[in-house]
């Protein structure tokens, strides 16, 4: 299976459909930047710079070492080992980013399109079919052999990932677009509206919860009991975001970034607004 299948699947029939009647000028680039990088990103899965990943020892090393901080370290010392593992994690970030920009540029050529305004149901729902199909069958370890033998090398798995990750948001979007979509996602809204408090306070949380400064559980409880751990503290936010919005306009670091972008302070209370004469 080809990336060009792929992008069949998922977006070039929206380019096709809407390419000479909703086309701004802004989308052609769009697709340019969305083809480069993500043609950066899989070609360096074919061909990876030499010495841009750490060793297996020095991973090894940092590992074990973790293991160790996590678990008994104060605040101090796991800032100290965070700060330490940079330049480790650095190449990665390097090595994600063009699959990054792309998946971005990807959303705004859909968006811009016109293809969310008044989605297809029936696109949408070929899309997820067809792109988690495609995705679990290339990230299976059972299906190598069949893959490897399509000649396409180390492709499947960052291919396989890239089309989950399109199947997931397909599936999201025919979810909502049905007619009790509002009701079964509803839920989430509020969540999605004070995205950037909740991933904040997570860190923070599961940092208390996990590491050696607060309760220590690093390394010490199983994957069903983190789940659990997971589970409930995701359902909390839910309630809290619902609470903290039924009172204000924006979370309390949404409010934050739009008042530092905007240079002025921005209303926080629900309660109308009102001009001084």
């Amino acid at each position: 299976m080809s990336l060009s299948t792929l992008a069949d699947q998922v977006g070039a029939c929206c380019a096709v459909l809407t390419w000479q009647t909703v086309c701004p000028s802004t989308i052609r680039p769009t697709l340019a930047g969305l083809a480069a990088f993500l043609g950066v990103y899989l070609a360096t899965q074919v061909w990876p710079p030499a010495g841009l990943f750490p060793s297996f020892t020095s991973i090894q090393r940092d590992v074990q070492e973790a293991n160790q901080i996590y678990a008994t370290g104060s605040l101090g010392e796991v800032l100290a080992f965070r700060l330490r593992e940079i330049p480790l994690f650095v190449p990665l970030h390097v090595y994600m980013f063009p699959r990054t920009l792309g998946l971005f540029l990807f959303g705004a050529f859909v968006w811009r399109s016109g293809a969310l305004r008044k989605p297809h149901q029936v696109l949408l729902s070929s899309t997820t079919a067809g792109c988690i199909g495609l995705g679990t069958f290339l990230i299976l370890p059972g299906s190598s052999g069949s893959v490897a033998a399509m000649g396409i090398g180390k492709l499947p798995t960052p291919v396989g990932t890239i089309a989950l990750a399109l199947g997931y948001g397909a599936t999201i979007l025919a979810i909502a677009n049905l007619a009790s979509g509002k009701a079964l996602l509803g839920w989430a809204v509020p969540l999605g509206r004070m995205a950037f408090t909740n991933y904040l306070a997570q860190s923070l949380i599961f940092g208390w919860i996990f590491y050696g400064y607060g309760l220590g559980l690093f390394g010490s409880i199983g994957a069903a009991k983190a789940l659990v751990i997971d589970l409930a503290v995701y359902i909390a936010q839910v309630f809290f975001s619902a609470w903290w919005l039924g009172r204000y306009r924006y979370g309390p670091v949404e409010w934050l970034w739009r008042t530092l972008m905007y240079g002025t302070m921005q209303p926080m209370s629900l309660a109308p607004l009102t001009r001084s004469i």
